[in-house]
């Protein structure tokens, strides 16, 4: 019978070694690979950034030199257009031909074609243009020699008054930029190019007051135009073209793999017309050549010609755009270069770590040697010590390994101490128990809460917290539910009567959940329950909270309805007060002077009729609310008004006012009417409350806050209240004068209310009153 042998005790084979030395190798070659992608990666993207950047700068510059040439002569032509000469010789013509009909025009056009040609074979023909102009064309044309083809003004019917040269025919045939400019009606300018003829048609309107009377047309050298884009070379292949919308070059300059490019990659982005028009800044984009390999990438810019685009945009033109390129083996040369140091670097280095490997491989029985030994300490269940990590290989990583997995262990260890500490401490009180319900552990609130020690309670049921006989029937009925839960191994959540071990019956919580093991099986049952007691109280206090705001609504609805009724009544005693008045005013007016007794009776009586006006006008006025009639009002002008009124009691009593008005207040928003009324109630509290005299203190206060407010302040130095009424002031019906409806603070705070401010009261007997309140300043729409 042979034994195993301990394959840690077993020497090293070269076979091992060699091994070593191989997978060193094998990843230096990996890492070389790799990091000669990362820098193929890295490199390829940083030169396509630079270079597309450089591209899109020459692309920029070289449109920004273009339209500047375009804008030039756009301006030229315009100037012709606006010229006095050139205004009144399309004028003339189109005052003649105006509104004639087309069969006519087209006789003219053929007579007009028929003449030209009879005079070109005999004199040349530019006798029958305008002489002046034509001369004037002919000089502009020539300060434009090599550039301008030819200048000509053409009527409104397509015939030419004036050229710098003569041309082949009178009349303008079916050109497309005819028709084109026929078609509009208000300022243009038009811009476009004939590739057969290599011509630059630049046309603008020539206006007669508010209607346009003819055209100015110039024919530029197309190739002279652009040769600031044709001329661009960079490097030995960098170009840039003047391109339309579907990648043909326009000035025919271009290299034929570009325009191959350009025509059969839709998905390069510069073929469609929509992503040419598409953006106001240059941008680059790669495209495949197919001479040289797939990873290089051709590098192109494309930028548009927003001010030509612009203009040709009126005619329905297609956009216009400049393509800066060259070739991948121009751009990419320094990262081709740098690839080739890499892979010598990365050969040498190969060579280098294969003989570091084999010097490694010789001593790496030392970190075997000191992991067997740690391998063997944890099996005889010493944990506390690690094992020491000298290489940062695989044996290192399979050491470290090690070390993490008797961390982890420790830490479950510490996570389950955790949880225990948890159960421990927590406030609601926890049991565990066996399947059929006998109990096994509480946590220290169990003993808290119940009264109960760990030894009182374990091998016993819940039942021992059963109140028995002192229970009613529904709490009897919770205590079945709980045991038949328990014995069902259910989950259960409700509120039972329990009794302390002192005997005092109070209201628990309880939760029962079953705890399953790995098969599904219930191991045991935790029961969690709280004391809900301080809950129960509270709930009591809520009801009785309710009953009486309840109480409160039923009697707020009682006054309610007496309110609607006061307000009836008050109505009809209005009516018939009116009545009283007028006949004790015309008394009044009847009575002699001399008949002093009956003067004075009407003056009473008068007297009488307006204090129960005013008791009427309080009792409607809080009956039937009015809606505010809210806007923006200062409140200084207010105040002032509402002084004024009282000017002559003021004086009267022998009181002085003071003002404390601040500077600058906003204005507040809300019913002036209403605001005025507050203003009248407070003021007459406070003269009723001065009869020998005092002081009377207005003052007005900015209050910022999230919502600022205007803080108005009414004080007086009368006779004040006294505390136990002070509580009571804004009551309706609540006054303590002889006289009165003790309506007017309560109206006050109605209205303060309504206007969504707050108002307070501050008083001290024999000390005097203060009266503050708040109006918004914006408005809560």
């Amino acid at each position: 019978m042979t034994t195993a042998a301990d394959p840690l005790s077993k020497p090293l084979s070269l076979g091992i070694r060699g091994r070593l030395i191989l997978w060193f190798v094998l990843g230096a070659v990996g890492a070389v690979f790799f990091g000669g992608i990362v820098v193929y990666i890295s490199g390829l993207s940083t030169i396509q950034g630079t270079l597309g950047q450089t591209y899109c700068q020459i692309a920029s510059r070289v449109v920004g030199q273009f339209e500047s040439r375009v804008r030039t002569e756009t301006a030229f032509i315009q100037g012709i257009a606006t010229d006095v000469l050139t205004t009144e010789v399309a004028m003339e013509a189109f005052e003649i031909y105006d509104g004639r009909p087309a069969p006519w025009l087209q006789v003219r056009n053929d007579r007009l074609t028929k003449e030209w040609r009879d005079a070109a074979a005999r004199v040349g023909g530019s006798s029958q243009l305008h002489p002046q102009l034509s001369h004037r064309l002919a000089i502009l044309a020539r300060l434009k020699e090599g550039l301008v083809g030819a200048l000509f003004v053409v009527d409104l019917h397509g015939a030419i008054i004036a050229a710098s040269n003569p041309p082949q025919d009178r009349v303008i045939g079916d050109l497309s930029w005819y028709r084109a400019l026929t078609q509009k009606s208000d300022h243009f300018v038009y811009v476009d190019l004939d590739r057969q003829a290599g011509a630059l048609t630049v046309a603008a309107p020539v206006w007669g007051g508010i209607n346009i009377v003819g055209y100015v047309v110039g024919s530029y050298r197309f190739d002279q135009l652009v040769d600031v884009i044709d001329g661009v070379r960079f490097g030995n292949t960098g170009e840039a073209v003047l391109v339309d919308y579907a990648g043909v070059p326009l000035s025919g300059r271009g290299q034929p793999l570009l325009v191959q490019a350009l025509a059969e990659r839709p998905e390069a982005g510069i073929t469609s017309q929509q992503n040419v028009a598409d953006g106001n800044s240059p941008y680059w984009v790669t495209l495949s050549d197919d001479r040289g390999p797939f990873f290089w990438q051709r590098l192109v810019c494309i930028a548009r010609t927003l001010a030509i685009n612009g203009l040709r945009d009126r005619f329905q033109l297609p956009p216009w755009a400049v393509v800066v390129t060259q070739a991948p083996v121009e751009s990419y040369a320094v990262l081709r270069n740098s690839l080739g140091f890499f892979a010598l670097a990365g050969a040498v280095g190969v060579v280098i770590v294969g003989l570091g490997g084999a010097f490694i491989a010789w001593h790496i029985t030392t970190p075997l040697q000191q992991l067997q030994e740690g391998v063997r300490r944890f099996a005889r269940g010493v944990r506390d010590r690690a094992v020491e990590v000298s290489t940062s290989d695989e044996i290192g990583e399979l050491a470290a390994e090690f070390n993490r997995m008797a961390a982890r262990v420790s830490a479950s260890e510490s996570e389950l101490r955790a949880f225990a500490r948890a159960v421990e401490d927590a406030a609601d009180a926890m049991v565990l128990m066996e399947p059929d319900g006998r109990i096994y552990y509480v946590n220290p609130s169990f003993e808290t809460v119940t009264g109960y020690g760990t030894g009182a309670v374990h091998g016993e049921s819940l039942s021992l917290l059963d109140a028995g006989a002192a229970l009613d029937h529904t709490s009897r009925s919770r205590w079945n539910e709980l045991r038949d839960a328990i014995g069902g191994e259910l989950t259960w959540r409700g509120e039972v009567l329990a009794r302390r071990a002192n005997g005092d019956m109070f209201p628990i919580d309880v939760s029962i959940s079953p705890i399953h093991g790995e098969n599904g099986d219930v191991v045991a049952l935790v029961a969690i329950f709280r004391d809900i007691t301080l809950a129960r109280e509270y709930q009591q206090s809520l009801e009785s909270e309710v009953e009486a705001r309840t109480r409160e609504i039923a009697e707020t609805q009682g006054l309610t309805a007496m309110g609607r009724m006061a307000s009836m009544i008050a109505h009809d005693l209005r009516n018939a007060l009116s009545t009283v008045k007028m006949n004790l005013q015309i008394l009044f007016r009847r009575s002699s002077e001399s008949d002093d007794g009956s003067r004075e009776s009407c003056e009473m009586g008068l007297e009488q009729v307006r204090y129960m006006e005013e008791i009427l006008r309080d009792m409607l006025s809080y009956a039937r609310p009015d809606r505010l009639q809210s806007d923006w009002h200062d409140i200084t002008p207010i105040i002032d008004e509402t002084l004024a009124a009282f000017d002559h009691r003021i004086r009267e009593h022998g009181i002085s006012v003071t003002r404390d008005d601040a500077q600058a207040l906003p204005k507040i928003y809300g019913d002036r009417v209403k605001v005025m009324a507050v203003l009248r109630n407070l003021v007459d509290n406070a003269i009723e409350a001065m009869s020998d005299g005092g002081t009377l203190n207005v003052s007005t206060h900015m209050v910022l806050s999230e919502d600022p407010t205007v803080q108005i302040v009414i004080s007086d130095t009368g006779v004040g209240i006294s505390e136990d009424t002070l509580a009571d002031v804004f009551e309706p019906f609540f006054t303590t004068r002889t006289k009165g409806t003790g309506l007017g603070l309560a109206i006050v705070k109605r209205i303060v209310d309504q206007h969504g401010g707050d108002v307070s009261i501050e008083s001290k007997e024999g000390a005097g009153t203060r009266v503050t309140f708040h109006l918004p300043t914006v408005s809560a729409e």
